[in-house]
């Protein structure tokens, strides 16, 4: 498999594990602290295709108190804008971005894609225990546990 066909493999993973999360929201008070990690993600994945396109933004909320519908249309969203924007990837190109601090970097178009998959990985295990500390199951989301399903 190519590096893009992987790539695009591991984004396909990144939006059904979420997804799974998502299902086991509440808008209840209880999964409020999950929410807000899971709308972090979603704001963060949103940020960085409009970074990758050269429409870098400066004015945006990184921690948004959406509501867990609003999370889930975000979500098939994000999905369907980077399902059309992958398969035309140069990894290797370099673009430059401003930060939401305002700081001003170049990297990969691979590297940041790979960012979006890693800070993605990391705040649903956020929400996931945050679920847990609130009672609620948490669907399993690893990797292999796509694979098997796929």
């Amino acid at each position: 498999m190519n590096p893009l066909d992987d790539l695009i493999r591991r984004f396909d993973c990144h939006f059904w594990a979420t997804a799974e999360l998502v299902t086991a929201l509440g808008d209840n008070e209880r999964h409020a602290k999950a929410r807000g990690y899971l709308a972090h993600a979603l704001v963060a994945d949103e940020l960085w295709l409009q970074r990758i396109k050269g429409l870098s933004r400066t004015d945006r909320v990184l921690f948004p108190a959406i509501p867990t519908a609003d999370i889930r249309t975000g979500l098939n969203t994000d999905k369907s804008k980077y399902a059309a924007f992958l398969p035309s990837m140069d990894l290797s190109a370099t673009i430059a971005y401003t930060t939401t601090s305002g700081i001003r970097y170049e990297n990969t178009i691979g590297d940041i894609l790979n960012h979006v998959l890693l800070h993605g990985m990391y705040h649903r295990g956020q929400a996931a225990a945050a679920l847990r500390e609130a009672g609620t199951t948490s669907p399993p989301t690893d990797f292999i546990a796509w694979v098997r399903q796929e």
